[in-house]
C-alpha cells in the first residue's frame, strides 16, 4: 500500500457546499451538486464540461449511466432529469407530481432508471416512460402533505436503490422503518 498520496488538483465550482459527487464509470468525468446546481468536470484537465441549475428544486442525488454518456439527478419537486454528458443537453425530465425523489440508480445495462421516494419506480431513461411502480415501506401510492417533512427527515422514504451486477435484482432501503427490500 502506498505511504503517500499526491494531490492532483483542487476544484472550486459551487457557491454553496457540495452535497453530492460522483465519478463517472469511465473515470473521465466528475459530477458535483450543491443544493441547486449540477457541475460536470473533466477529471484530467479540471475543466468545466457543463453546469446547469435544477430548475429551482433541491438536488437530492446524482447517478451516471454505466457507459458514462448520461447523468441523472433527482430532487425535491418530484423530477428526475437526465442529461447527455457529451452535448450537455437535457434528454428528458421524469415527473411524479411534486413527490420528492431521494435516490436513483441506472441498471448495469443502462436500459432502466430506478427512482425512489416512498415508492420505487422503474423508467425507460431513453423515452421517459414509466414502466413499473413498486410500493415502498410505507405502502402508500402517494405522499400525504403531513408526510413530506417530519422531524427533519422524510418518513418512510427510500434513501437508497441499487441494482445487482446482473441487473436482475433491485435493492431498496428505508432507514426510518429499518427495512431493506429486494
Amino acid at each position: 500500500m502506498p505511504t503517500s498520496a499526491t494531490l492532483l488538483r483542487t476544484l472550486k465550482s459551487h457557491c454553496e457546499e457540495v452535497g453530492h459527487f460522483k465519478l463517472s464509470p469511465n473515470a473521465q468525468l466528475l459530477a458535483s451538486a450543491d443544493n441547486r446546481d449540477l457541475r460536470l468536470r473533466d477529471v484530467t484537465t479540471g475543466g468545466l464540461v457543463f453546469a446547469t441549475d435544477a430548475h429551482g428544486e433541491l438536488i437530492f442525488n446524482i447517478a451516471f449511466s454505466p457507459d458514462s454518456k448520461r447523468i441523472a439527478t433527482v430532487g425535491s419537486e418530484g423530477y428526475a432529469r437526465i442529461w447527455n454528458t457529451d452535448s450537455a443537453q437535457e434528454q428528458c425530465a421524469l415527473s411524479v407530481d411534486g413527490e420528492p425523489m431521494l435516490a436513483l440508480a441506472f441498471s448495469p445495462d443502462g436500459k432502466l432508471l430506478a427512482t425512489a421516494s416512498e415508492v420505487v419506480r422503474l423508467w425507460n431513461p431513453d423515452t421517459g416512460l414509466l414502466l413499473h411502480t413498486r410500493l415502498g415501506p410505507g405502502d402508500h401510492n402517494f405522499l400525504s402533505p403531513e408526510a413530506v417533512w417530519h422531524r427533519d427527515e422524510y418518513p418512510n422514504e427510500i434513501g437508497q436503490v441499487r441494482f445487482s451486477p446482473d441487473g436482475q435484482t433491485l435493492v431498496s432501503t428505508c432507514h426510518s422503518t429499518n427495512t431493506t427490500r429486494l
